[in-house]
């Protein structure tokens, strides 16, 4: 299903509370947390000032990794494919961590933000 494409409701929520608010190409309703395709895709892709209040950007996995490296966190298939791990860019090995579902993954990386 397209949905599978695109991380899921509370990744997203906690996205947008880290401040995530790229172009988006589908949103979450608040209340039914109901996947949507933004309607004008063909002509613009959506961000939150586009949404009604209480809707929630729905980013594709790999918009989130790109958004993550911009803030200094390295998200990425580990080297046995078995997977996921999470790195600081500028780092020690202390704050590595590996062999992560991606959406685990992304909430470890998102963690380390705070702490950075």
């Amino acid at each position: 299903m397209i949905e599978d494409l695109f991380v899921p409701f509370d990744l997203a929520a906690k996205l947008k509370a880290n401040g995530f608010d790229e172009p988006c190409m589908a949103y979450f309703t608040y209340t039914h947390r109901r996947f949507n395709l933004y309607t004008r895709i063909l002509t613009s892709l959506c961000r939150h000032k586009d949404l009604n209040e209480g809707y929630t950007l729905a980013p594709l996995w790999q918009q989130v990794i790109e958004w993550l490296v911009t803030k200094g966190m390295i998200v990425r298939l580990n080297a046995a494919g078995t997977g996921y791990e999470v790195r600081a860019k500028e780092w020690d090995v202390d704050h590595y961590f590996g062999n992560l579902e991606i959406g685990d993954a992304i909430d470890e990386a998102l963690k380390l933000i705070h702490i950075s």
